[in-house]
């Protein structure tokens, strides 16, 4: 499995170790980055990624997004 930090980088290249706990926080990401996240994430890790699922919590920091993945490679 690829870094997810690398997959996520493809998108908000400005993201990497240091602030990569405050994402939306610290508004590196906004809206439309996270739509084309989910994208690449459905693609990379092979989920489904429901408008649910688009929440903050999920999306700011890259811990909240491997969690997210977890959960739903688990559900499947």
């Amino acid at each position: 499995m690829k870094n997810l930090i690398e997959i996520v980088q493809q998108i908000v290249p400005e993201i990497n170790e240091s602030n990569s706990d405050v994402l939306l926080d610290d508004g590196i990401i906004d809206s439309l980055d996270i739509v084309r996240i989910v994208t690449v994430l459905e693609e990379n890790y092979n989920i489904e990624i429901n408008a649910n699922d688009i929440i903050p919590e999920n999306f700011n920091s890259i811990n909240s997004i491997e969690a997210l993945i977890k959960l739903k490679l688990n559900k499947f």
